[in-house]
């Protein structure tokens, strides 16, 4: 995975109209190296990797992400998600 690659897009729904249904995303808690932050929260959503991860690896890291309606500064949430940078193992 190279440095910007989209690891995770996020979703929510508000189902009010106009500016106040408009929702950001805010990263409350994001794993770090010794570089800084592994990967980034964009205001829309989208988890962009920081930095390269070899799939051989197999990584795992949890971040815990704000969502909020009116641009922002209204009504809030928060989830934890899991980001596993290894490959996907099929079992047939």
């Amino acid at each position: 995975m190279p440095p910007g690659y989209e690891a995770l897009r996020l979703s929510a729904v508000d189902y009010d109209e106009g500016d106040n249904a408009a929702i950001e995303y805010l990263a409350i808690s994001i794993p770090q190296d010794e570089a800084g932050d592994l990967f980034e929260v964009t205001e829309t959503g989208e988890v962009l990797a920081q930095r390269s991860f070899d799939r051989a690896d197999g990584e795992s890291y949890n971040l815990t992400v704000r969502a909020a309606d009116d641009n922002g500064d209204g009504n809030s949430g928060k989830t934890g998600y899991s980001l596993d940078t290894g490959y996907v193992h099929y079992m047939y």
